[in-house]
């Protein structure tokens, strides 16, 4: 497949394009040789006490049925700004994860927060929204950056795991 940059415009898409898979290659790659693995996922939450929750290594342990997912339509700022997917996320998640003392928690988040935390958990998983839609819904630019692998992309983001609950012994 080759790429034509024919104007400024593809241009400025390739460069802005490259700039955020950058920043997203080098904030990840710092936070691999930090010395720390863990998962952390914060999320504002307005019925929290502070109107925010930390989730350090957060777990899926139960979700909506299939047939409850929600259309959303998501942007990402590893993403160009004007990229836009449609997708499927679980209306309904159970989370499971541990605090800042340790102590593990659990929370049912829905709605806003549940297609929240499902995005943040995908890029955990080095999934991207990019990553949930067809080759054939792509502009041709985008189309030529994702094309390689796109198949096994898609299938690991479809992908509707459970985890099993820590053991807390």
């Amino acid at each position: 497949m080759d790429l034509q940059l024919n104007n400024g415009e593809d241009l400025c898409f390739f460069f802005t394009t490259l700039d955020w898979f950058l920043w997203f290659v080098c904030t990840h790659a710092f936070s691999s040789f930090s010395g720390i693995d863990a998962s952390i996922i914060f999320l504002d939450h307005p019925n929290s006490i502070d109107g925010e929750i930390v989730m350090i290594n957060p777990r899926i342990i139960n979700r909506s049925r299939e047939l409850d997912m929600k259309v959303w339509t998501e942007e990402c700022l590893v993403l160009p700004p004007t990229f836009r997917a449609t997708l499927l996320r679980d209306a309904v998640v159970t989370v499971e994860y541990q605090n800042f003392d340790g102590d593990f928690r659990q929370i049912t988040l829905d709605g806003e927060l549940a297609r929240a935390f499902q995005h943040e958990l995908d890029h955990d998983r080095g999934v991207l929204i990019v990553d949930h839609i067809g080759l054939d819904e792509m502009d041709p630019r985008m189309r030529f950056i994702e094309h390689i692998d796109h198949d096994q992309k898609m299938e690991k983001a479809f992908t509707r795991f459970i985890s099993d609950p820590f053991e807390t012994s």
